[in-house]
């Protein structure tokens, strides 16, 4: 091989591997910290949003919401997600809980009425109704039966 050759091999090859890393150095970078967890009652929540929508967003942002509740529903969304809706104080606007695809075994054993808690990645609020994002199932709580 010429030496022209070789050195634009190394070149390249330097190039790659400062573009993609060379994965035997250990990452300087920190793990990342525990989110926060704020536990709430479906009664509870929907009544913060009702109060002051602004102000409970804000209390959630980069936290986990874990929510508990009574099941009213167990659907699907018009894009074949499962959603879970606990009971709040208005029966035409329940917590929707979209939950993550590795919860499906859990939803297809749950029933109605019966008390659950979800820990979810985000939450908002959508015509009227809280809405929990990348939710799943805080495993003691997925089947006790509501009292």
């Amino acid at each position: 091989m010429s030496r022209i050759a070789v050195v634009l091999e190394s070149v390249v090859l330097s190039s790659f591997l400062v573009a993609c890393g060379d994965g035997g150095s250990p990452s300087s970078a920190a793990p990342p910290t525990p989110k926060e967890v704020v536990k709430i009652s479906a009664g509870q929540l929907f009544n913060a949003y009702e109060e002051n929508e602004v102000a409970t967003d804000e209390g959630f942002k980069n936290k986990l919401i874990q929510v508990s509740g009574s099941v009213q529903a167990i659907s699907k969304d018009a894009f074949d997600n499962i959603v879970i809706d606990l009971k709040t104080s208005n029966q035409f606007m329940p917590v929707h809980m979209k939950m993550e695809d590795t919860e499906k075994a859990a939803a297809v054993a749950l029933k109605k009425g019966t008390k659950t808690t979800v820990l979810c990645e985000s939450m908002s609020r959508i015509i009227g109704a809280p809405y929990g994002n990348g939710c799943r199932f805080v495993a003691e709580e997925a089947k006790k039966p509501a009292k």
